[in-house]
């Protein structure tokens, strides 16, 4: 298993990566002025983009017009029901065929109490934020404003600790490491 860390220090913002995005891109870019690519690379490069586009385009399946819109203008349907997709951001299925989908897979996996009380507990806590009766502190740690909502123990809903993503992050990173070392230690 790959360190959560970089080698600079900074903790990964995904764990399967090698290093943190900033070392990344760094790397990325130096490397791409020690390798420039020649003409022949290029214009490969851009018939495989060409292919890549088409066979996206080629790869959805044939759309009928919306009622009301302007001829030219298709819409993708669904590949359920062959129902033509409303508001279309990369969905395959139409509301109905997901919440179905959505029902069974439910069904399947069904949330255990501690999971349900988890979320009511958020749900609390999300409501007393919208109406003003709990109110949004600065990070513990950096004192940054973007914060989230951090709870240690869900029995207290509303004994919260208030912390920007980095150290939220790093708090789960933290906890999960001593959860392991103690479930070592038992057996």
């Amino acid at each position: 298993m790959r360190k959560e860390t970089c080698k600079c220090g900074k903790i990964k913002e995904r764990r399967s990566a090698g290093n943190c995005n900033t070392c990344h891109s760094a790397y990325t870019r130096q490397w791409k002025r020690n390798h420039p690519l020649t003409e022949e690379q290029k214009k490969r490069d851009k018939e495989k983009a060409t292919l890549r586009r088409e066979k996206r385009l080629s790869g959805i399946r044939e759309r009928r017009p919306r009622l009301g819109a302007k001829p030219g203008i298709l819409r993708p349907l669904c590949s359920w029901c062959n129902a033509v997709i409303e508001n279309f951001k990369k969905k395959s299925f139409c509301k109905k065929c997901a919440a179905k989908y959505n029902r069974e897979w439910r069904k399947k996996n069904p949330r255990t109490k501690e999971d349900k009380h988890k979320d009511n507990v958020r749900v609390k806590t999300r409501y007393r934020i919208l109406r003003g009766m709990l109110i949004k502190q600065p990070c513990e740690k950096c004192g940054e404003i973007k914060v989230e909502a951090h709870h240690d123990d869900y029995d207290k809903p509303f004994d919260i600790r208030w912390l920007c993503v980095k150290h939220h992050r790093e708090h789960h990173i933290l906890e999960r490491k001593s959860n392991d070392a103690n479930s070592k230690d038992n057996q």
